[in-house]
Order: C-alpha cells, then structure tokens, then sequence
C-alpha cells in the first residue's frame, strides 16, 4: 500500500515551527517587559543576573503544544514528531542552563 503523504507532514517543518514559535515566545515576555527593561540587551542581562533565563525558555516553549496538539488534529503526526524534537532538545537546553 503506497502512503500518500499530506502536505505540510514532515519533521523538518515541525522542528522549525517549534523553534521559530518559542524564539517568538520569548520576544514577546521581551515586549511585555519591554517598558521596565528598555533594550533586548539589558533584558537578557537582568536575565542572567536573577538567573531566570532557563525559566523564560521553558515558558517560552509552552505553546508548543498547541502547535504539537494541531499537528496531531489536522493527522500530520511528521510534523508533530518534529515538534516533539524540538521541544526534548529546548528541555536539554533549559536542563544544561540550570545545572551548569
């Protein structure tokens, strides 16, 4: 039996969703503290300093899941693989950050 494939199902797809969905997450935690902050620069120093940083990222990855969920009800299980990828390698990420 031949598998016709959908379009849009591939991981690549998935894993880029993530990743631009959780870079765009984080700008928008910048935007709302933007009046406090000032620039993007002094906010992810204020970041390190208090050592919230890999708190940010993982709040920051937490609409994967809508985007994982979405995947999974439109039948593109690839792409929601590729979500799933993303999502282990920003957890190993946020773990290296808070343990080293």
């Amino acid at each position: 039996m031949i598998r016709k494939t959908k379009k849009y199902d591939n991981i690549w797809l998935g894993l880029g969703s993530a990743v631009v969905l959780t870079i765009l997450s984080f700008y928008g935690f910048y935007l709302i503290n933007q009046s406090e902050f000032g620039s993007l620069t002094k906010f992810l120093k204020a970041l390190q300093l208090t050592e919230m940083f890999s708190s940010v990222v993982s709040l920051s990855a937490l609409p994967n899941l809508l985007l994982f969920f979405v995947f999974i009800w439109t039948k593109r299980n690839r792409s929601a693989k590729g979500v799933l990828t993303a999502v282990m390698l920003i957890t190993i990420m946020v773990a290296y950050l808070r343990l080293g």
